[in-house]
């Protein structure tokens, strides 16, 4: 993954819980994640210990295909 998809998955992060009207705490929960990790992944990095089992979690929550997960939404 290239500095580029993952900033853009960053913010896809961000816009999704937004749009959904998600707080902080209810978006985590869908991540799978705790809210300090969130918050980092809405700054703009990835924790390390993050697996690709939150874009699962993103495209089944929000029924998007995986690969939008990493095109600006």
């Amino acid at each position: 993954m290239t500095n580029k998809e993952i900033s853009i998955f960053c913010n896809n992060v961000k816009i999704l819980r937004k749009r959904n009207g998600l707080n902080r705490e209810e978006m985590a929960h869908i991540c799978g994640i705790s809210v300090p990790e969130l918050i980092q992944i809405e700054q703009g990095s990835l924790p390390k210990s993050i697996t690709v089992d939150i874009a699962i979690r993103l495209f089944r929550h929000f029924d998007i295909s995986p690969e939008n997960l990493f095109r600006p939404l």
